[in-house]
């Protein structure tokens, strides 16, 4: 059945073929750690991959380094979110602040230029600020 469509089925059936030899073949703790030190610099993106297409659990052999990725994955992704979080509520913490001052400039009849020079809003977003105003 899994040979019937060999290009579409490949991957699936080298996965669960390399997982069926791994897992019958018990080799020395010293050994699968040298193995695993030896090929996590090369499985990379591939790594995500398998372990995202995969319907079998971890080769033993292989499990401490998709572990350990999956942890590193998880970790850059709340450090991307903390950072785009972190950059969301700044613009919007600056653009509030930025809002008030803009408008207290409208009331004193300064000049377009001069606001957005000093405020660093473009023309669109004064012109917003214009509209409520």
């Amino acid at each position: 059945m899994i040979l019937k469509d060999q290009e579409k089925n490949a991957r699936e059936y080298v996965n669960a073929l390399l997982y069926f030899i791994d897992y019958l073949m018990e080799i020395p703790k010293e050994m699968a750690e040298k193995l695993q030190k030896d090929i996590k610099p090369m499985i990379g993106k591939g790594a995500n991959d398998m372990m995202d297409e995969q319907t079998y659990p971890d080769p033993p052999t292989l499990k401490p380094i998709f572990d350990e990725l999956r942890e590193e994955g998880k970790e850059l992704g709340k450090a991307e979110g903390r950072a785009e979080g972190r950059t969301e509520g700044k613009t919007e913490g600056k653009s509030e602040r930025t809002i008030e001052i803009a408008e207290e400039m409208l009331k004193k009849v300064f000049s377009d230029e001069e606001i957005i020079e000093i405020t660093g809003l473009t023309e669109k977003e004064l012109d917003e600020i214009k509209d409520r105003v």
